[in-house]
């Protein structure tokens, strides 16, 4: 579907090299060329490329709470427009987004029932597990794992002595 968007585009624009490159207004222009479905994981593809910008920048300057509304907004994006959420991400992305606590949340990995990210205050991370392990046993029958990370510098080499 992407492919499909990307080609119809490149034959307006073709210096476009990957869809992500392209924008909004530039999708907008050819979408009487494509399927509604072709057309919303096009306009994922472009917002998100957007909001991972909008994030290095928030990430430049810690700006946390504005890294926190652009993975709620990749979630909405990855469920309505890309349509590779599931009910369980689904439920745990609204479990987050009703803690003030909770700065952002979105699925990751797989899809289709891979996991969810969340930025969490260092503070409530314990009460928030447990709070959505038994809110989601209580819907789901069983309970999610969850893996505490704790950030760093990023990567780097490693001397070896």
């Amino acid at each position: 579907q992407c492919a499909k968007g990307l080609s119809v585009l490149q034959e307006t624009y073709s210096d476009l090299m990957a869809l992500a490159h392209a924008n909004l207004t530039q999708l907008e222009l050819v979408k009487n060329q494509l399927s509604s479905l072709e057309f919303n994981r096009c306009q994922f593809v472009i917002e998100e490329q957007q909001r991972v910008l909008a994030a290095k920048s928030a990430l430049e300057s810690s700006d946390m709470n504005r890294l926190g509304e652009l993975l709620f907004t990749s979630h909405q994006g990855l469920k309505a427009l890309y349509e590779v959420s599931c009910t369980e991400l689904d439920f745990l992305v609204d479990q987050a987004k009703a803690h003030q606590y909770v700065l952002g949340a979105r699925m990751m990995g797989g899809g289709f029932g891979g996991c969810t990210i969340n930025l969490i205050h260092k503070d409530h991370v314990g009460v928030f597990i447990s709070e959505v392990n038994q809110q989601f046993e209580s819907k789901f029958g069983h309970t999610p794992t969850a893996i505490e990370i704790a950030l760093c510098n990023g990567t780097g080499f490693v001397e070896n002595h």
